[in-house]
């Protein structure tokens, strides 16, 4: 039976809150009787520089429809690096984590355990990718047309938007299975930016490829690249429409080329395809199979992950300033006396 399972955790800058995500381990015959007793979900990305920790929630019916507390805050989560049993990882009230002063670094083999006396015992396993750095990049911005947009003042009108479209050079190493994911976000804009690079496409159905119109999900694998040095196409967007009091320090956007592990890839992969627009569409209209989304957490649900960035910063602040009709010089950032 599927598990429903509410996650309130930023991972990779993919937002999952509010969502409920069926989910399963889907690399065993674990097959729970959801309305007799929850499981335990996992959330863990391990990242070089951040210290290690997890989110640590149960599961519940979709019959419940009181959006419950699900936070189990008296398990015991115990982890190891590269075989070695190392610690117990701390609850931590204010954050709501499992936490350590452990720091992962590249080529770790991380596993985590954990146990509660209510929801059982889970365990899963992750290991830290190689970096792969941004060989180059550069930009360029270009105001478009958006017709799909329409303003409403004296007369009607198209929106015009400032897209910053970026190349964005790596060097892909050569006979090794290697995940990657773009994450970008513009400084004003949680909501990051977009690609319709052809690389993308190696997860589209026929069917996305003609109708879909997704392209803010930018995870791809090395299948047709490996060895070779690549140039991504990335793009992020600007309205005139952004307010002036949103402005507490320069415009930025930021760039994370991230190199990410295979249960990642798989995790986000199985979300797109049972979330993108088109794919949920056919599932809700019953024209396509339910997709399950995937775990690598055994005898429960979640994900345990990890990956490596090479982060990119570009001062837009000049170019959008004036895209959007305001002196540059204006002295935003100074608080009034």
């Amino acid at each position: 039976m599927d598990i429903l399972i509410k996650h309130n955790k930023i991972i990779g800058g993919i937002t999952l809150a509010a969502l409920m995500i069926v989910a399963q381990g889907c690399e065993s015959d674990f097959d729970p009787d959801i309305n007799d007793k929850p499981v335990v979900v996992v959330n863990m990305l391990a990242q070089p520089g951040n210290k290690l920790s997890a989110s640590i929630t149960h599961s519940w019916s979709h019959t419940d429809n009181s959006f419950p507390d699900v936070k189990i805050a008296d398990a015991t989560v115990r982890y190891s690096i590269n075989g070695h049993r190392t610690g117990v990882m701390i609850y931590n009230p204010v954050t709501g984590q499992y936490e350590t002063e452990y720091t992962p670094e590249v080529g770790d083999d991380i596993e985590i355990s954990v146990k509660s006396d209510i929801y059982g015992s889970v365990s899963g396993r992750t290991y830290v990718p190689e970096q792969v750095k941004i060989d180059k990049w550069s930009f360029n911005p270009v105001e478009v047309t958006d017709y799909n947009g329409i303003v409403s003042g004296d007369t009607l009108s198209y929106l015009r938007r400032l897209n910053i479209e970026y190349s964005i050079t790596f060097s892909d190493p050569a006979g090794e299975e290697n995940y990657y994911m773009i994450s970008g976000r513009q400084y004003h804009d949680t909501g990051g930016g977009f690609s319709s690079d052809p690389i993308i496409s190696e997860n589209n159905t026929p069917m996305d490829a003609i109708f879909s119109k997704n392209s803010t999900f930018v995870v791809f694998s090395d299948r047709s690249i490996d060895g070779r040095t690549y140039t991504l196409r990335y793009t992020c967007s600007y309205t005139p429409f952004i307010p002036v009091t949103d402005f507490a320090e320069r415009l930025t956007d930021r760039i994370a080329l991230c190199s990410i592990s295979r249960d990642y890839y798989l995790y986000l992969l199985s979300i797109y395809k049972k979330y993108g627009d088109l794919n949920h569409n056919l599932e809700d209209l019953g024209l396509t199979e339910p997709k399950i989304i995937y775990s690598n957490v055994t005898d429960g649900a979640g994900i345990v992950a990890a990956q490596s960035s090479d982060t990119i910063v570009n001062d837009v602040h000049d170019i959008v300033c004036r895209f959007i009709g305001i002196d540059p010089d204006y002295p935003f950032f100074e608080q009034p006396e």
